[in-house]
């Protein structure tokens, strides 16, 4: 039994089993909409703080605790959004934080960065910093800057500043320089260490957070470079032409001092697995494979916060989430934890770790409890459980979540997760794909799927072509497939498959999901139109041609997403309009004849509100019924707490009336 040392006063009275929590009954909307009490805790070098983000009224708050005396501090970021969490030395802790502003050269609002410096010593006194409009402390903070704020590559342990990116200038967004500084976190002083330029896309330092290489990637010529510094002098050691997006993603050395990537290759000999290679940083050559999956793609690297250094790899299963360790270290401490909980199937992650690795925090989350932080100290065996990430489930068994697999129509099979209802079924049933496409659905605590099991429906979440995580093959096997191609085919395919299992009946059966999911969603009424009884569409695309518009108009033609377009539905230089309207949902509303809920902000920049306003006139011009809901202010990833239980009351009703829960 691991007993909760502190956190939250709500939690701080808890002792959890890891065996017999209890079970899942009448809990309230707001148990799995509430933002989760505890974000990105990360133990500070020494191992005896931990720093993490909670959320009050959607304003995000960093706390500070002292495992030795139990002293908590904390301090509120405003109306900013929380991305990253680290520290800079013992006593300063650096938020990466993102607020929606105007760029010149947009056609709407981005994702604008800015870094801020907590000083947990100085009473949590807080400056912004890497901006070059000055910085400055106090209790409040700017919402709108004039540069772009970068993200923080690496710190100096000696002097504890933090090595930094900032893009530069005016004009368009495309135009603007990134420079690499290094900050003074304490008093926001900024030296210069290296001019990049606007193609600069990765900077990778050395364990002493020395420059040792960079990556550009420049759009208008679909090529990749790779830059290594031999002390200030910089050399070209590689170059990828005709890449598509970036060739390879760097992600810092390895051991042996060669540079660690990953990537999915395009080999003429067959499918391939996104992996990782070492490549040479005197002669810019893939060398050698070093962590690989004859089944899964590889997430990205695991990278140490005191070397710099690629110490492991993160992937997904078809369980739940993994490491693969080149740290031998790490690893033995990981699979001793392991042990200690008892799970066959569902291994912990270590997240952080102190600079000695005297002591570690894991993540550990399961199929049927909502995600738990354990502090552990591997020379004495001792793990407590010192956090959960939802306070309103802490306790509470949830419906179980497991893998499934299902034939589609051409043989293939199709693997993803099933999470039933208690009691026996047949149960009514949402088909849940997920957004990206590009993405995929991994074991483990899941919001959406666990909160509809509650409500009574088997939830089936397939990992349809085109997802990633499984291949190169997979991947591509969903271009051009949007609608009425074989990407919509497997998820239609799952509905049937859950009606022939006997967990659900034909007219039972609701399609619903979240961006490209809300698109799926859409095509499922328009294209499938006799197969499900109602459609729920959050944040959706509805019209592929004014998305690609949209997109050129925001980031330019040469941008990896107009690329990203092109190659879906054209020959990677031009894109088959005729194509795009054919698999619009907004385009074929006179197909549909069954209930469908719209839900979308106002503030979305990734999916423009636009999109969800073209298909509900369309669909109203048509009369047919439909039901739409906006969420003012709300953004694409339903950041706010009241979005979310806006967003989960309106399917809960909506699924009610259509396919009634249990």
């Amino acid at each position: 039994m691991f007993c909760k040392l502190l956190v939250t006063a709500a939690a701080a009275a808890a002792c959890l089993s890891f065996t017999a929590p209890g079970l899942a009954q009448n809990l309230p909307v707001e148990a799995f909409t509430a933002a989760p009490g505890m974000q990105a805790p990360t133990l500070s070098p020494s191992g005896n703080r931990i720093a993490f983000i909670s959320v009050q009224g959607d304003r995000p708050i960093l706390q500070v605790v002292d495992f030795s005396t139990g002293e908590a501090r904390a301090v509120g970021m405003g109306d900013l959004r929380f991305q990253q969490l680290q520290w800079a030395s013992e006593g300063v802790v650096v938020l990466r934080m993102t607020t929606v502003s105007d760029v010149q050269g947009t056609a709407t609002g981005i994702d604008r960065g800015l870094a801020i410096a907590v000083d947990v010593d100085d009473g949590m006194s807080y400056r912004t910093i890497g901006g070059r409009e000055g910085s400055r402390s106090g209790s409040r903070l700017r919402s709108r800057i004039v540069n772009v704020d970068g993200d923080v590559i690496g710190v100096d342990r000696d002097s504890g500043h933090v090595i930094m990116n900032s893009f530069e200038g005016q004009g368009h967004i495309s135009e603007m320089t990134e420079n690499l500084y290094s900050v003074d976190p304490r008093t926001g002083d900024m030296t210069r260490l290296q001019r990049g330029s606007n193609r600069v896309y990765f900077w990778i330092l050395d364990e002493n957070s020395e420059l040792i290489a960079q990556a550009n990637y420049f759009q208008l010529q679909n090529r990749q470079e790779l830059i290594a510094y031999d002390g200030d002098r910089p050399e070209t050691i590689s170059v990828e032409e005709n890449s598509t997006g970036l060739a390879y993603t760097p992600w810092g050395l390895l051991p042996d001092g060669r540079l660690g990537v990953t990537t999915l290759f395009r080999s003429p000999q067959g499918d391939t697995r996104r992996s990782l290679y070492a490549i040479s940083l005197s002669s810019g050559e893939f060398e050698d494979v070093i962590i690989s999956s004859d089944r899964f793609d590889l997430n990205g690297a695991v990278v140490d916060p005191y070397t710099n250094g690629v110490v492991g790899a993160h992937y997904d299963d078809f369980e739940s989430s993994r490491i693969a360790w080149i740290d031998a270290e790490l690893e033995t401490a990981e699979t001793q934890l392991w042990e200690i909980l008892g799970s066959p199937s569902h291994r912990p992650e270590l997240i952080s770790w102190s600079m000695d690795r005297a002591t570690m925090l894991a993540r550990y989350h399961d199929g049927v409890s909502a995600p738990m932080y354990v502090r552990f100290l591997p020379g004495t065996g001792q793990a407590e459980l010192i956090g959960v990430e939802r306070d309103a489930l802490n306790g509470v068994r949830l419906p179980e979540r497991s893998p499934f697999q299902y034939q589609a129509r051409d043989g293939e099979i199709i693997h993803g997760f099933i999470t039933r209802p208690e009691g026996d079924g047949p149960h009514p049933a949402v088909i849940l794909p997920h957004g990206g496409p590009a993405s995929h659905d991994a074991g483990g605590f899941d919001q959406w799927a666990h909160f509809l099991a509650t409500r009574g429906y088997v939830v089936l979440q397939p990992n349809f072509r085109g997802s990633r995580g499984f291949g190169r093959y997979w991947l591509e096997a969903g271009y051009g497939e949007w609608g009425t191609g074989v990407m919509q085919h497997d998820v239609t395919d799952a509905a049937i498959a859950l009606v022939e299992a006997g967990e659900t009946t034909e007219d039972r059966l609701c399609i619903v999901g979240h961006s490209y999911g809300g698109y799926a969603a859409l095509a499922g009424a328009a294209f499938t139109p006799d197969l499900f009884q109602c459609a729920v569409a959050s944040a959706p695309v509805t019209n592929l041609a004014s998305m690609i518009g949209w997109t050129r108009e925001r980031f330019g033609r040469a941008h990896w997403l107009s690329a990203y377009w092109a190659e879906s539905f054209g020959d990677e230089t031009s894109i088959d309009y005729d194509a795009l309207r054919a698999v619009s949902p907004s385009e074929a509303v006179d197909n549909i004849h069954i209930p469908v809920l719209i839900l979308h902000g106002s503030d979305d920049t990734r999916v423009p509100i636009s999109q969800s306003e073209t298909m509900v006139r369309a669909l109203r011009r048509a009369d047919r019924d439909v039901t739409y809901v906006e969420l003012d202010g709300g953004d694409h990833d339903l950041s706010r707490a009241e979005d979310r239980l806006a967003t989960f009351q309106a399917i809960e009703a909506f699924l009610d009336e259509h396919i009634g829960g249990e």
